[in-house]
């Protein structure tokens, strides 16, 4: 089979990440997902370069597959650099330089029942929510 040449559709991978591993958060399905175009770029010349989502975006998506009911949020955990709840909201100062320690907590998320039977939605949440595309240019 000859390698892939083109993005994948985020909906689709989001789906076979979680059919793989069963849960995740969107920080960790994110960067699969910009490891995976890093991939797809390799050895493509500047301008030919596949474009990565932001983490901004890809958080409205889950948010949609989420309104969806695709996925379903199983649980939340801080993320790897508080080492408890209680530190939380500090800053503190190493190596001269201040680290400040936000207090982000990861959502784990896992496919539901719907999800997992549902295929249109997954490849374009937004039309499935009733938005239509754009049609006119933007200036």
């Amino acid at each position: 089979m000859p390698p892939e040449t083109t993005k994948p559709r985020p909906g689709q991978f989001i789906k076979t990440y979680l059919e793989g591993g069963g849960s995740g958060s969107i920080s960790e399905i994110h960067q699969a997902y910009k490891a995976k175009i890093d991939n797809l770029n390799a050895g493509r010349a500047r301008g030919e370069k596949l474009r990565k989502p932001t983490y901004a975006s890809w958080y409205r998506y889950f948010r949609n597959l989420r309104v969806l009911g695709l996925l379903e949020l199983i649980g939340e955990q801080p993320t790897e650099d508080i080492a408890s709840p209680e530190e939380m909201g500090f800053a503190e100062k190493v190596a001269g330089k201040w680290k400040v320690h936000r207090g982000a907590i990861q959502r784990i998320f896992r496919m539901t029942a719907l999800g997992q039977a549902e295929v249109a939605a997954w490849n374009d949440p937004m039309g499935a929510l009733g938005y239509t595309r754009r049609t006119t240019p933007t200036r």
